[in-house]
């Protein structure tokens, strides 16, 4: 006589949480405030992400969502010129998503829509926040002090290749009308904030 016990298959369980969710949830669409952790453009077309809610510096949820190509036209009509630098891994966004649950797959986030206003003030809110710090800490007003030479032959841009800065700034120099005789030459650095002191050296 087997003294096993009472057991379940995984995929029972789970149609379960599914049946659950599409009689309750599914279907039913709300604006989402959340950071995006990390985020993925396949080629597809398809943008994979992984969001997350972070509480005094501590993760208190995390979920992974999907932009379909279908939704892409429509969000990218949405945020307009400002798409690239609000659609970033840190940013913080305000969504409007519905839910999907899939045996498979587990629970996703879908996201139809992304609202511009806010995601342009929490923008600013952090580049204020950075001039406020720079400010205390006595680093905004460093580079006057540097004397600028008549003829400029050298240009260092300490950024990471995807962010908007470097994106601007290769951009701008390639159309400038000024004759520059030496060769631009990029270097991509990728640097968290905090790594910046160990990364630059005197010239």
């Amino acid at each position: 006589m087997s003294t096993l016990p009472t057991y379940h298959s995984l995929s029972r369980i789970l149609n379960r949480v599914k049946t659950i969710i599409d009689t309750n949830i599914a279907g039913h669409f709300f604006w989402l405030k959340v950071e995006i952790a990390n985020i993925n453009f396949h080629r597809s077309g398809h943008i994979y992400l992984e969001l997350a809610e972070n509480q005094n510096g501590h993760t208190v949820a995390k979920c992974k969502a999907i932009i379909w190509n279908h939704q892409l036209s429509q969000i990218r009509e949405s945020l307009g010129n400002d798409f690239a630098n609000i659609l970033k891994k840190g940013n913080e966004i305000l969504c409007y998503t519905s839910i999907q649950f899939d045996a498979a797959h587990g629970l996703s986030i879908l996201i139809s829509d992304v609202n511009l206003e806010f995601a342009v003030g929490q923008i600013e809110k952090k580049r204020q926040e950075t001039i406020d710090r720079l400010k205390k800490e006595g680093l905004i007003e460093l580079n006057k002090l540097v004397p600028v030479p008549l003829i400029i032959k050298n240009i260092a841009l300490i950024a990471s290749k995807d962010t908007a800065g470097y994106q601007d700034f290769v951009t701008n120099i390639t159309k400038t009308h000024m004759v520059i005789n030496s060769l631009l030459r990029f270097s991509h650095h990728p640097f968290r904030a905090v790594q910046l002191k160990m990364k630059l050296s005197p010239a």
